[in-house]
């Protein structure tokens, strides 16, 4: 994990950068990489409760981070986007 100290616009670029870069991948069809997508409907209080799920898996996923030993890079990109 790397910390930033960014402008908002600065870190919109950097996700904006890695989100690019996770498409290229999904484009070419990487082999090694998990690609998982859903598309859906849902009440605006279930979408709240799967956003804090994203959280919750976040932190979960920046903890094993923490206390692995750093063997190999990888990208984990998740976005959740409301169509309103």
């Amino acid at each position: 994990t790397v910390e930033l100290v960014a402008t908002p616009e600065d870190i919109r670029g950097i996700r904006a950068h890695w989100a690019a870069v996770s498409a290229e991948r999904v484009a070419r069809g990487e082999p090694g990489d998990l690609f998982s997508f859903n598309v859906f409907a849902v009440g605006r209080d279930d979408l709240e409760r799967v956003k804090d799920a994203q959280r919750r898996f976040y932190r979960e996923v920046r903890a094993i981070v923490a206390d692995s030993p750093p063997e190999v890079a990888a990208l984990l990109v998740v976005h959740t986007a409301p169509f309103d």
